[in-house]
């Protein structure tokens, strides 16, 4: 009979932070593995902050453009899910603000492709809770999908929206708060 192997090899894998500081370095392998952690998430927080997938898309490319080029640069130790989820939300907010001034310059779009827009918009909000999440003001949305969807701690969401904690938790019971009324008043028009 073989002998059994003196020591089980268990094959970890290196935090976050290691990773980052293991790019820093030029291993890209760490990127790549940065990039496979978060890419997903990212692109679903920002399709359901802004219910684009195109718009989504797009962001989460950037996102990891601003990572390949500034992580090198930042100084000392970065949580990585912090800053990206705090990058996506700069892009999500700058966009919505652009927007606005578009809207609030230049000459209404035709109906014809608002329409279009509005039929795209319907079939990715299929979902009520979806639909109802949307209409929520944009900080109460970024608070809850960050913290119901992502799964971030209050501090992690601190970090993000650069609030402290306590601030976070006001932020999340009046989102809830607004949440609820809303849904409540879609029920009630059912009826």
């Amino acid at each position: 009979m073989k002998a059994v192997s003196e020591t089980a090899q268990i094959e970890t894998k290196p935090g976050d932070a290691e990773l980052v500081e293991s790019f820093r370095r030029g291993r890209m392998a760490a990127y790549e593995e940065l990039f496979d952690r978060y890419s997903a998430r990212i692109y679903g927080y920002i399709r359901r902050l802004t219910s684009d997938t195109a718009l989504a898309e797009d962001f989460t490319q950037e996102v990891f453009l601003r990572a390949f080029r500034e992580l090198r640069r930042l100084p000392g130790p970065i949580n990585f899910a912090a800053w990206a989820y705090r990058v996506a939300t700069n892009l999500c907010h700058d966009h919505f603000r652009r927007m606005a001034r578009r809207e609030a310059a230049g000459p209404p779009p035709s109906p014809a492709s608002e329409d279009a827009e509005r039929e795209l918009l319907r079939r990715e909000q299929a979902a009520r809770l979806e639909a109802t999440l949307s209409r929520l003001p944009l900080d109460y949305r970024t608070a809850l999908l960050l913290k119901y969807v992502e799964g971030l701690s209050y501090r992690q969401i601190g970090a993000v929206l650069l609030l402290s904690e306590g601030a976070v938790t006001s932020l999340l019971y009046r989102a809830r708060a607004e949440m609820r009324r809303l849904w409540d008043k879609e029920r009630s028009l059912e009826s």
